[in-house]
């Protein structure tokens, strides 16, 4: 690959091209100069390699840690371009990626750097940045019970992160990610999910910005199927509501509030719910 960054209309030329890589091509041509070119230049690579990614019509399960892990360093650069383009680039690597193992494996490095294992990230935008990249994996192309597991696999390992991490800027960040995965969830919520989500509005850490994070992760993880487990969540939910009833001029509370009862008001759908089990504030005015 070039020294210097292509510019990118020669990208964008080479698309189509790229479109008719077949494996054999990608393995013994593309994949070799792409892992020297991480290794010798990212900073002048990783647009390209982001676009040959976004290119090819392969599955790229095969190769996905071979180009994740390098993709993976560059999350805690100091160049906050950089660790931007790794992101997009992740991204589009995990949009290749059909098979649930690979995206297992991109899932358990990045947690593992998040971690520390290649050295505490001390920073908040290198600690955002993977967040970030854990988060572009959500985009990932398994499906069925595979993305339902991964999606489990991923609450699992964030959960101990929540419960130690105190800066609320990344926390805030942390449950955006963790929403985009909660949202892949199509079967069921998993228990562990439902009884953190309790016990995080008791937090000291859990700021209004966090706890309106959580509910808009509740608004995507509850939909459908998903949706009747909520019902665990009335008195979390009609608290928030009173709560910003009995202090209207608190615009963060309101946000908060209306997050809530957007969910309170799909719960009102259900079947399950009987009327004794309504909220008072939901519960439909007598004609008389």
């Amino acid at each position: 690959m070039s020294k210097s960054k292509p510019q990118n209309h020669i990208l964008e030329r080479c698309a189509p091209v790229l479109r008719h890589v077949s494996h054999a091509e990608f393995k013994e041509l593309l994949l070799p100069a792409l892992q020297k070119s991480l290794l010798r230049s990212p900073e002048n690579a990783m647009e390209t390699i982001s676009s040959l990614l976004s290119s090819v019509t392969l599955d790229l399960s095969q190769y996905a840690m071979d180009i994740g892990k390098g993709l993976a360093s560059q999350l805690k650069a100091n160049n906050p371009a950089l660790m931007g383009q790794a992101v997009v680039a992740l991204r589009n690597l995990a949009q290749q990626c059909s098979d649930p193992s690979a995206v297992q494996d991109l899932l358990t490095q990045l947690f593992s750097i998040l971690g520390g294992s290649e050295g505490k990230l001390t920073v908040v935008a290198q600690k955002i940045s993977v967040l970030s990249g854990i988060g572009s994996l959500s985009h990932h192309a398994a499906s069925g019970g595979s993305s339902q597991a991964l999606s489990t696999r991923v609450v699992e390992l964030f959960i101990p992160f929540l419960q130690q991490e105190v800066h609320e800027g990344t926390l805030v960040h942390a449950v955006g990610v963790l929403s985009q995965w909660a949202g892949r969830l199509s079967v069921e919520v998993p228990a562990a999910l439902l009884a953190w989500l309790k016990k995080a509005f008791t937090l000291k850490t859990s700021t209004s910005p966090v706890r309106h994070a959580y509910l808009q992760g509740m608004l995507g993880a509850f939909k459908g199927d998903t949706l009747p487990q909520a019902v665990e969540l009335l008195p979390l939910l009609t608290q928030t509501v009173e709560k910003a009833a009995a202090q209207p001029t608190q615009q963060a509370l309101l946000c908060e509030a209306v997050a809530a009862a957007v969910l309170l008001s799909r719960l009102c759908l259900l079947d399950t719910l009987t009327g004794e089990d309504t909220p008072l504030l939901l519960r439909p005015a007598p004609l008389f």
